[in-house]
């Protein structure tokens, strides 16, 4: 029988403030000490986590690094299915 389950659809700006979110609560740092060893300004942290901005490679690198997580730790559960026709979606 199939199954009528369908793929949540998520933007990656929501899945990467999801998983910054969760790394932040993890090693129990404030906005402004991840900041400061990031060196992203506080504001945009909290944008990010929202889900609200488009980041950087080099962002998502410096946020990592401060976080001490791979970098593909902030992309966790991002998966692009490509709909064979130039575009796709990203699920969750």
């Amino acid at each position: 029988m199939p199954s009528n389950k369908r793929a949540k659809t998520i933007t990656p700006e929501q899945a990467l403030g999801d998983n910054l979110r969760r790394e932040k609560r993890r090693t129990g740092l404030s906005h402004t000490r991840l900041s400061e060893l990031a060196g992203v300004h506080r504001t945009h942290i909290g944008l990010i986590m929202r889900g609200k901005r488009k980041v950087r490679v080099d962002t998502i690198i410096k946020l990592s690094g401060a976080l001490e997580a791979p970098p593909g730790d902030l992309l966790k559960g991002v998966t692009w299915l490509p709909d064979g026709q130039g575009g796709g979606t990203f699920t969750d």
